[in-house]
């Protein structure tokens, strides 16, 4: 379905719910969020039986239980996983961006701080500021010009910055 563009996992077999993008209130991609689950049509009732997780499909894969009618809705977001993001700096007239090289991420972070030193183009490393609604883009403060994405000692030091690794062993 188009309008579910979220799963919920559930536990560790891989259970889920999907959440339709209007109720994943600005989570991205591996955040921590607290839900409510209700039945479809019954809003804020919760789901009673054995009506959750996953079923049998008759080749016996497991298939998602939302067709069980079942939804989620963001309630709260506990904990961010992207904490610091790393992509492509642009700018537009006086607007700052930053497109992250994760596809996971929103496309555009609107950025709050700028360095001096970067130019158009240049990788980055930013750290995730807000984000307070879907229906605008994310914010971030640039913290480090990683330099040209010609340069391949660039591509090394991005994965560094995204994956939080030591800079020295």
């Amino acid at each position: 379905d188009a309008d579910d563009i979220a799963k919920l996992r559930l536990d560790l077999d891989g259970d889920s719910l999907k959440i339709n993008e209007r109720d994943t209130k600005a989570a991205m991609h591996g955040d921590k969020v607290l839900v409510a689950v209700s039945k479809r049509g019954h809003p804020g009732r919760k789901p009673k039986g054995k009506g959750k997780g996953k079923s049998k499909s008759p080749r016996g894969r497991s298939r998602d239980r939302d067709d069980e009618g079942y939804s989620a809705k963001v309630i709260e977001i506990v904990e961010r996983r992207h904490s610091r993001i790393v992509g492509s700096y642009r700018r537009r007239g006086k607007f700052h961006t930053l497109e992250p090289d994760s596809p996971q991420l929103p496309d555009v972070f609107d950025l709050t701080e700028v360095l001096p030193d970067v130019n158009p183009g240049d990788k980055i490393v930013a750290d995730f500021d807000s984000w307070l609604s879907p229906n605008s883009n994310p914010r971030a403060r640039m913290i480090k010009v990683l330099g040209s994405p010609d340069d391949p000692r660039v591509d090394i030091i991005g994965v560094i910055y995204k994956y939080n690794l030591p800079l020295e062993f």
